[in-house]
């Protein structure tokens, strides 16, 4: 937990970290929020159910860090995660996997903004 919060601080991030389902919720109400990080296997929540809530309530991308093991990893990424990483990986991937997720979904954003744009405008 700890090293992933320091990581991301270290690269210039805002990190919030809780543990409890409910601030979790209240703060994806947050516009400037950019990036969800879920650590599978949190005590007292199905992973599945709290995948599923992010989904519904954020469009940010989101992170979910595991063992590792093939079927967390596809349960993971099947029920909304958009990168999976184990729980070992070093803080440079770390750092470099969430930039290349930021950047893909700025440029996704983007792309949609255009299309709307270019309807008004037709």
């Amino acid at each position: 937990n700890y090293r992933i919060v320091d990581a991301l601080q270290d690269s210039g991030f805002t990190t919030v970290e809780t543990s409890e389902i409910k601030d979790c919720l209240s703060y994806l109400e947050n516009p400037d929020l950019s990036l969800v990080i879920v650590l599978q296997e949190t005590k007292g929540r199905d992973d599945v159910d709290l995948l599923a809530e992010l989904r519904n309530i954020s469009n940010a991308p989101i992170v979910m860090v595991g063992s590792g093991r093939p079927y967390g990893l596809v349960r993971g990424l099947v029920f909304g995660a958009d990168i999976y990483l184990d729980r070992e990986v070093s803080t440079i991937e770390l750092q470099s996997r969430i930039r290349a997720l930021l950047r893909r979904f700025e440029l996704t954003k983007k792309q949609r903004n255009e299309r709307q744009s270019s309807v008004y405008y037709w």
